[in-house]
Formats: C-alpha cells, sequence, structure tokens
C-alpha cells in the first residue's frame, strides 16, 4: 500500500533538475554512498571533477529577486520614508 503524500500549494515534489538527469544523479548517490564521503569530501571531488572536466561557472547567474541600484534613503517625521536617487 503506497503512503499518500500531503501537497502544499507552491511546492512541487520533484527537484527542479534538468531532465535527463535522473540516471546521473542516481549513479553518483550509489558511488558516494559506497565510498562513505563526508560534506568535505564530496565538496573536494566535486572541484577535482569540475577541474578535470575544466567546468567554470557562468559569468552571471539568473537572480531570482529583482535587486535595484543603491540609493540614500531619508527617514522623515511620522514613519514616511523619502527616497532620492
Amino acid at each position: 500500500m503506497m503512503k499518500k503524500t500531503s501537497t502544499v500549494r507552491g511546492h512541487t515534489p520533484k527537484a527542479n533538475s534538468q531532465h535527463g538527469l535522473t540516471e546521473v544523479l542516481r549513479e553518483t548517490t550509489k558511488l558516494w554512498r559506497k565510498h562513505h564521503l563526508s560534506y568535505d569530501q564530496s565538496r573536494y571531488v566535486v572541484a577535482q571533477v569540475r577541474s578535470a572536466l575544466q567546468l567554470v561557472a557562468p559569468r552571471e547567474r539568473r537572480r531570482t529577486v529583482l535587486t535595484f541600484p543603491y540609493v540614500d534613503v531619508n527617514p522623515q517625521p511620522h514613519g514616511f520614508l523619502s527616497i532620492t536617487p
């Protein structure tokens, strides 16, 4: 009998991974469990693999929150804020 999973609005039951990486993730998990890698050891392994494959991080990451340039915020009486560029 399968256990009924509860659902929460806005939450997806699966991680947002690229399609087709499921097998790679499964095999990687098996290897790391087989060799009992700690967190620090797994970070070292990932760094060495990236180096061996000459992988570099993208120049700019996609941002989830829109960031604004720095503005000077001047407090005003009665709790109002005056924003000056």
